[in-house]
């Protein structure tokens, strides 16, 4: 081989190495912004999360300082447990679906044939009106 094919030759491989360098590098840079792009996604997600949590703890607080008030306790107790103060008397009213009707009273007992005023008239007719 003489000095001309050498240097050509050289040459050649020095621009193959570049080439293949050049690859390489572009490869590493390539996997570097998808590791990047990744991380900035699991960031935003990690983030959102975040948000999330601190909001439900936010709610967390608020509902253990209304179950811890006074007033709410006291009236768990009540309510639960049937508990009360020292000189009150305690009253169950039912809320119950069953317990609302749907028509009022005075006219389902015009239905059946009785008077408006029901029971009440029912109870006058007991005390007033006695034959005895």
């Amino acid at each position: 081989m003489n000095m001309r094919q050498r240097k050509k030759l050289i040459s050649v491989l020095i621009i193959f190495g570049l080439v293949v360098g050049a690859f390489v590098l572009f490869n590493s840079l390539r996997r570097e912004a998808a590791k990047s792009s990744d991380l900035d996604n699991e960031i935003e997600r990690l983030q959102s999360e975040i948000d999330k949590l601190e909001t439900r703890n936010s709610a967390l607080v608020s509902l253990g300082k209304e179950l811890s008030d006074l007033e709410f306790l006291e009236g768990e107790a009540r309510i639960k447990m049937g508990m009360k103060l020292p000189g009150e008397s305690v009253a169950v009213i039912n809320r119950g679906a069953s317990s609302f009707k749907t028509e009022e009273p005075a006219f389902a007992e015009l239905r059946r044939g009785g008077s408006v005023w029901g029971k009440a008239g029912r109870w006058w007719q007991y005390f007033f009106n006695s034959t005895d």
